[in-house]
């Protein structure tokens, strides 16, 4: 185990305080245009302000938790019974926020190297999660316009940029939460000049090696809600699930937290 006197020693020369920006991004390219068509206040809303929360104005684009209860809440399914509030109030518990997902401390590297993730998981887990493998490298727009730049024709009027800034609305990842390299052989042969002079063919073949992909606090499972319902971040398997599911087990809410 860490020592005591190691977790509690505070080093004013080396830690530096990280702040936890999380990202407000649609879940569908097409949600620029169903917003200025007016979903977002039809019949359907409901389901349009969860798939599309920045278009429809759910969470500012750079968003977070802003009370210290959100998580609690949520376990709560207060974003179900308490929808408006909770989504205004609680974006990164109610999933319509993806926090960023970093390390606290700079000791996280060298703590996971001497297998402290697995024999310390209640520590590290939340002061070290990037460490400790909780993060996903996702599709994030990173400019509150990416919408409607796409909806105007953008992605392909001027690929370079987009394709990189607004990979989610250019529809670069099949998935918002999978960023990866396609072919790991041929990215490492591009250099980054290939990124830039070819962004078409390069970004969306290796949105990794190209600087696109964002590291994410979000549930690697769908199941992730129901078993933390069923208590199984403070079970038996709670090291799995807490992997599995970083959202749903309240690490990326105390990523939030800590600002709060």
């Amino acid at each position: 185990m860490l020592k005591t006197a190691t977790l509690l020693t505070v080093s004013f020369t080396l830690v530096t305080k990280v702040f936890s920006i999380g990202y407000c991004t649609d879940r569908d390219i097409s949600c620029a245009n169903w917003a200025k068509s007016g979903e977002c206040n039809s019949t359907n809303s409901n389901h349009l302000r969860k798939i599309c929360p920045h278009s429809c104005g759910v969470c500012d684009h750079l968003c977070r938790d802003t009370d210290t209860n959100c998580h609690d809440w949520a376990k709560n399914e207060q974003c179900e019974f308490n929808t408006d509030f909770m989504l205004k109030k609680c974006p990164t518990s109610c999933g319509i926020c993806a926090a960023e997902c970093y390390d606290k401390d700079h000791e996280c590297r060298e703590w996971a190297l001497n297998n402290q993730c697995r024999s310390n998981p209640d520590f590290m887990n939340f002061q070290c999660p990037k460490s400790c493998g909780l993060c996903t490298e996702t599709c994030m727009d990173v400019d509150s316009s990416c919408p409607l730049w796409a909806a105007d024709g953008q992605c392909n009027e001027n690929s370079g940029y987009m394709l990189k800034t607004c990979p989610q609305s250019c529809g670069l990842c099949e998935d918002f939460s999978i960023c990866k390299d396609n072919n790991i052989t041929q990215c490492k042969r591009w250099s980054s000049y290939e990124c830039q002079n070819n962004p078409n063919v390069v970004l969306k073949e290796c949105p990794k090696t190209c600087g696109v992909c964002s590291s994410s606090c979000i549930d690697k499972s769908t199941s992730c809600v129901e078993w933390s319902k069923d208590g199984e971040c403070d079970g038996e398997n709670k090291q799995v699930v807490t992997k599995t599911c970083p959202l749903s087990c309240g690490v990326c809410h105390s990523l939030d937290k800590d600002e709060l």
